[in-house]
């Protein structure tokens, strides 16, 4: 009896040993899978800066960013450099989809998205402009952030904005930067053409 009741002992605390094992393989692997997505979503740049506006209303408000070297990155410049527009948001333009009954759907999110893939000393200015007005000219209200993302994420400014006249710009932030990525300054206040030249060359 005394032996069964070992044995029957042992294979009890095996059972319970092999259960934890399992169900701690299990968390790591769901840990190291959660730690890819995570990466994933990363996006491979130094900042991150996002303006949005309201979805429910057709307009187009573009992002301009200048360098420290005067270089314009904005919808017919990409690419510049060590900064990119990544989404050039147009309205309700590239923010249709059609499902499979042939019903046409608006996403309600407009957003148009910058990063900076490295430093440069210099100010860095950042500009929104009211590219296009809905029919009723209504205001644009935007929400514009950038973030420093490495090494970790942390808010670089944050700020509400309303445009309310069709080609109205207005300077978000003059950020100042150091050859290292850090933020020394950022100046709200000014007002820093950058579209001019675009607009003279529409008129």
């Amino acid at each position: 009896m005394r032996k069964q009741s070992n044995i029957s002992f042992v294979d009890l605390a095996f059972c319970l040993v092999f259960g934890f094992v399992l169900l701690f393989t299990v968390a790591v692997i769901q840990f190291n899978i959660k730690s890819k997505e995570a990466e994933i979503k990363k996006p491979n740049a130094e900042f991150l800066i996002v303006l949005t506006w309201q979805g429910n209303i057709n307009q187009d408000v573009d992002l301009w960013i200048r360098d420290p070297n005067g270089t314009l990155t904005f919808f017919k410049a990409l690419e510049n450099g060590i900064t990119h527009l990544d989404r050039d948001d147009l309205g309700h333009m590239n923010d249709k989809y059609t499902d499979r009954d042939g019903v046409e759907h608006i996403i309600p999110i407009n957003q148009e998205i910058g990063t900076i893939r490295g430093f440069l000393t210099g100010e860095w200015v950042i500009n929104v402009h009211l590219y296009k007005c809905d029919k009723q000219k209504k205001p644009a209200n935007c929400q514009i952030t950038m973030t420093k993302l490495n090494p970790k994420s942390s808010i670089v400014f944050s700020r509400d904005l309303t445009l309310t006249n069709y080609w109205e710009e207005q300077t978000v932030a003059v950020v100042m930067m150091d050859g290292n990525g850090k933020i020394i300054d950022v100046e709200k206040d000014l007002l820093v053409k950058l579209v001019e030249s675009e607009i003279h060359g529409r008129l």
